[in-house]
């Protein structure tokens, strides 16, 4: 039967929709919300909720103030959410792992929906349909909603954004990245992606006024009342200071600099960092700004100089997609190898594969984006 015929037809989205990608999309929504329990059956292999989430949520909750009294590194829209569904849970340790994990694992569910409505307007039907129903359900995805990490939740955004930059929503896409900037910072890519896209400082500057109207509504309170704990907490982050131990930091280019004693290692790696944001830049226009979006996200997840390895989760979309465009498969299934290789955490030189990885990913992004320029008679649709 043609793919037409099987279609369900969205009020809501206002599109017809594959009827198998329906039920995949349930399925991975089902899997998340099954995943969330983990810390309630083993709490050992869930850190991040046992020694962050639930003291953070438990300290606002006693009336403290994120930042003046409770320390923590990130932006705090996850910490003020965590306490609420904490306070709805009340004392029950079950519906307290439960409601903590909701929000995250429902944004990560609804990140293969924004995945076939961005991809199906930049590509094809079939081509959004194959990337969607491997997002929602990829294992790494799953993992880290499992382990109590929202890169998912915030990979939401910054496809909201890019679908509303696909839309000619300027406004909407500052206001989109303001609110996954709040969750961590990589939404901000979504600047040079649709400056690059539109190049217009008009349309620019309409994203960041939205943009920081967001920020500054949350953020203005904590920077009045404790402003010195404020950034010092921020920036208190292992990522940005550059810092990680020997096993946390396999298959980063900190870890590799150490082992072959690189030179200057901060200062060669902030030459490579900006060579690699900048040169693709160049080549950015308002039909690849998709691909140009997905390098910036390979970037940060694979070459910043410290590295977690659920970043892989913000460059996961774009993976797919070039994945399932040249049909490369092996370095698709080296990506998960890498993944577990920064799980099991062997000997250094074992995380050359990640970066091999990313490298890979890197140049084939690329090469998708040289490859896809605007026609002289095409009529322009960039923001206004």
């Amino acid at each position: 039967m043609p793919l037409q015929q099987q279609n369900l037809y969205s009020k809501f989205l206002d599109i017809e929709i594959p009827k198998k990608l329906i039920y995949l999309w349930f399925a991975g929504a089902l899997l998340r919300l099954i995943t969330i329990n983990l810390a309630s059956f083993a709490p050992e292999l869930v850190p991040d909720f046992v020694y962050y989430r639930l003291p953070t949520a438990e300290c606002i909750l006693s009336e403290g103030w994120l930042y003046c009294d409770c320390r923590y590194n990130h932006t705090p829209f996850y910490p003020y959410l965590a306490s609420f569904m904490l306070w709805m849970a009340g004392d029950v340790p079950f519906l307290q792992i439960f409601l903590i994990h909701l929000p995250l694992a429902l944004g990560d569910a609804l990140v293969p929906i924004v995945i076939f409505l961005l991809f199906r307007s930049v590509t094809n039907e079939k081509l959004a349909f194959m990337c969607s129903a491997i997002y929602a359900l990829n294992p790494i995805a799953l993992i880290e909603v499992a382990i109590s990490h929202w890169d998912g939740f915030t990979l939401l955004f910054l496809m909201l954004g890019l679908l509303a930059m696909e839309r000619s929503q300027p406004f909407n896409v500052g206001i989109f990245t303001g609110l996954g900037f709040l969750l961590k910072q990589f939404p901000l890519g979504l600047f040079p992606v649709l400056l690059l896209k539109t190049r217009s400082v008009k349309s620019t500057f309409r994203m960041g006024v939205a943009a920081t109207l967001v920020i500054l509504t949350i953020l203005l309170p904590f920077l009045l009342s404790c402003p010195t704990t404020f950034f010092e907490n921020l920036l208190n982050h292992p990522l940005w200071r550059g810092d990680a131990s020997e096993k946390v930091g396999i298959g980063t280019i900190k870890n590799v600099f150490d082992h072959i004693g690189m030179p200057y290692p901060k200062i060669i790696w902030g030459v490579l960092f900006v060579s690699l944001v900048g040169i693709p830049s160049i080549k950015a226009n308002k039909v690849n700004y998709v691909y140009y979006a997905g390098i910036l996200m390979v970037t940060l997840a694979f070459f910043t100089y410290v590295t977690h390895r659920q970043l892989l989760v913000w460059c996961m979309p774009f993976i797919i997609l070039i994945t399932i465009e040249k049909k490369a498969y092996i370095p698709f299934i080296l990506l998960f190898a890498g993944y577990v290789i920064r799980i099991i955490k062997p000997d250094w030189y074992f995380g050359l594969i990640h970066l091999g990885v990313g490298v890979w990913y890197y140049l084939a992004l690329y090469q998708g984006m040289a490859g896809k320029t605007p026609q002289k008679t095409s009529i322009s649709n960039d923001l206004t």
